[in-house]
Protein backbone atom coordinates (compact mmCIF):
# COMPACT_ATOMS: atom_id res chain seq x y z
CA UNK A 1 0.00 0.00 0.00
CA UNK A 2 1.42 3.53 -1.21
CA UNK A 3 1.29 6.48 1.32
CA UNK A 4 0.48 9.72 0.08
CA UNK A 5 4.07 10.48 0.65
CA UNK A 6 5.48 8.10 -1.45
CA UNK A 7 3.11 8.71 -4.39
CA UNK A 8 4.01 12.16 -4.40
CA UNK A 9 7.64 11.55 -5.00
CA UNK A 10 6.51 9.10 -7.21
CA UNK A 11 4.34 11.95 -8.99
CA UNK A 12 7.29 14.37 -8.61
CA UNK A 13 9.92 11.62 -10.28
CA UNK A 14 7.98 11.36 -13.16
CA UNK A 15 7.51 14.85 -13.30
CA UNK A 16 11.01 15.18 -13.87
CA UNK A 17 11.50 12.78 -16.59
CA UNK A 18 8.98 14.45 -18.50
CA UNK A 19 10.38 17.97 -17.90
CA UNK A 20 13.40 16.68 -19.99
CA UNK A 21 11.16 15.24 -22.82
CA UNK A 22 7.89 13.45 -23.60
CA UNK A 23 7.44 10.22 -22.19
CA UNK A 24 5.30 7.47 -23.00
CA UNK A 25 3.34 5.58 -20.43
CA UNK A 26 5.09 2.13 -20.76
CA UNK A 27 8.56 4.65 -20.38
CA UNK A 28 7.45 6.18 -17.03
CA UNK A 29 6.16 2.76 -15.22
CA UNK A 30 9.29 1.24 -16.17
CA UNK A 31 11.67 4.03 -15.03
CA UNK A 32 9.63 4.48 -11.82
CA UNK A 33 10.27 0.84 -11.63
CA UNK A 34 14.16 1.09 -11.59
CA UNK A 35 13.90 3.63 -8.92
CA UNK A 36 12.60 1.36 -6.70
CA UNK A 37 9.01 2.81 -6.28
CA UNK A 38 6.21 0.62 -5.48
CA UNK A 39 3.28 -0.94 -8.16
CA UNK A 40 0.09 1.38 -6.04
CA UNK A 41 2.42 4.18 -6.06
CA UNK A 42 3.51 3.77 -9.57
CA UNK A 43 -0.33 3.18 -11.05
CA UNK A 44 -1.61 5.85 -8.51
CA UNK A 45 0.73 8.30 -9.80
CA UNK A 46 0.38 7.13 -13.66
CA UNK A 47 -3.55 7.47 -13.15
CA UNK A 48 -2.82 10.52 -12.01
CA UNK A 49 -0.56 11.88 -14.59
CA UNK A 50 -2.89 10.80 -17.10
CA UNK A 51 -5.81 12.78 -15.58
CA UNK A 52 -3.48 15.86 -15.32
CA UNK A 53 -2.96 15.32 -19.15
CA UNK A 54 0.93 15.64 -18.41
CA UNK A 55 0.67 11.78 -19.95
CA UNK A 56 -1.11 10.98 -22.99
CA UNK A 57 0.45 8.67 -25.54
CA UNK A 58 -1.35 9.44 -28.57
CA UNK A 59 0.48 13.05 -27.93
CA UNK A 60 3.40 11.00 -27.30
CA UNK A 61 3.42 9.04 -30.59
CA UNK A 62 2.63 12.64 -32.52
CA UNK A 63 5.39 14.86 -31.43
CA UNK A 64 8.33 11.64 -31.41
CA UNK A 65 6.87 11.30 -35.27
CA UNK A 66 7.28 15.02 -35.82
CA UNK A 67 10.88 14.95 -33.83
CA UNK A 68 12.01 12.13 -36.09
CA UNK A 69 11.20 13.00 -39.45
CA UNK A 70 13.17 15.95 -38.85
CA UNK A 71 16.29 13.81 -38.40
CA UNK A 72 14.90 12.92 -40.97
CA UNK A 73 13.83 8.94 -41.07
CA UNK A 74 11.55 6.71 -42.75
CA UNK A 75 8.31 5.65 -40.75
CA UNK A 76 9.65 1.64 -40.36
CA UNK A 77 12.47 3.50 -37.97
CA UNK A 78 10.32 5.54 -36.54
CA UNK A 79 7.44 2.63 -35.75
CA UNK A 80 10.20 0.46 -34.28
CA UNK A 81 11.20 3.44 -31.60
CA UNK A 82 7.54 3.79 -30.67
CA UNK A 83 7.05 0.33 -30.27
CA UNK A 84 10.91 0.17 -27.82
CA UNK A 85 9.18 2.79 -25.70
CA UNK A 86 6.26 0.58 -25.30
CA UNK A 87 3.57 2.46 -27.15
CA UNK A 88 0.55 0.17 -28.12
CA UNK A 89 0.73 -0.74 -31.54
CA UNK A 90 -2.72 0.93 -32.33
CA UNK A 91 -1.71 4.11 -31.21
CA UNK A 92 1.24 3.55 -33.19
CA UNK A 93 -0.69 3.23 -36.60
CA UNK A 94 -3.24 6.29 -35.99
CA UNK A 95 -0.36 8.37 -35.13
CA UNK A 96 1.51 7.18 -38.56
CA UNK A 97 -1.56 7.36 -40.59
CA UNK A 98 -2.19 10.75 -40.02
CA UNK A 99 1.84 11.65 -39.96
CA UNK A 100 1.81 10.47 -43.24
CA UNK A 101 -0.05 12.73 -45.00
CA UNK A 102 2.69 15.50 -44.55
CA UNK A 103 5.21 13.51 -45.27
CA UNK A 104 6.83 12.02 -48.67
CA UNK A 105 9.45 10.12 -47.78
CA UNK A 106 10.34 9.80 -51.26
CA UNK A 107 11.30 13.45 -51.63
CA UNK A 108 13.61 12.95 -48.19
CA UNK A 109 15.13 9.93 -49.85
CA UNK A 110 15.94 12.24 -52.92
CA UNK A 111 17.30 14.94 -50.87
CA UNK A 112 18.95 12.83 -48.93
CA UNK A 113 20.72 11.11 -51.72
CA UNK A 114 21.38 14.06 -53.64
CA UNK A 115 23.46 14.94 -50.33
CA UNK A 116 25.35 12.11 -50.66
CA UNK A 117 26.23 11.82 -53.97
CA UNK A 118 27.83 15.24 -53.35
CA UNK A 119 29.50 14.61 -50.62
CA UNK A 120 30.82 10.86 -52.08
CA UNK A 121 32.19 12.85 -55.50
CA UNK A 122 35.55 10.89 -57.00
CA UNK A 123 34.15 7.16 -55.71
CA UNK A 124 33.47 4.49 -57.57
CA UNK A 125 30.15 4.20 -58.33
CA UNK A 126 29.36 1.03 -56.87
CA UNK A 127 31.07 2.38 -53.55
CA UNK A 128 28.90 5.09 -53.70
CA UNK A 129 25.82 3.32 -54.67
CA UNK A 130 26.39 0.77 -51.87
CA UNK A 131 26.81 3.18 -49.01
CA UNK A 132 24.25 5.20 -49.73
CA UNK A 133 21.51 2.00 -50.37
CA UNK A 134 22.59 0.97 -46.79
CA UNK A 135 22.75 4.81 -45.17
CA UNK A 136 19.16 4.84 -46.23
CA UNK A 137 17.53 1.74 -44.83
CA UNK A 138 19.29 2.06 -41.73
CA UNK A 139 17.42 5.35 -41.62
CA UNK A 140 14.39 3.03 -41.81
CA UNK A 141 12.84 4.00 -45.30
CA UNK A 142 10.90 1.80 -47.19
CA UNK A 143 12.59 -0.88 -49.33
CA UNK A 144 10.88 0.03 -52.59
CA UNK A 145 11.31 3.77 -52.05
CA UNK A 146 15.24 3.33 -51.74
CA UNK A 147 15.10 0.84 -54.62
CA UNK A 148 13.73 3.74 -56.67
CA UNK A 149 16.24 5.88 -55.64
CA UNK A 150 19.02 3.85 -56.90
CA UNK A 151 17.33 3.04 -59.85
CA UNK A 152 18.33 7.08 -60.11
CA UNK A 153 21.38 7.40 -59.75
CA UNK A 154 23.41 7.39 -62.27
Amino acid sequence: MSTEKDLKKAVNAALRLIRFRPRSEAEIISRLGEKGYGTDSIKKSVKYLKDADYLNDAEFCRVWIESRKDKPLGFRKIIQELREKGVKQEIIERAVKEARGDYSEREVIQRLVDKKLNLMRGLEKNVVRRRIYSFLLRRGFEQDAVNEAMHKIE
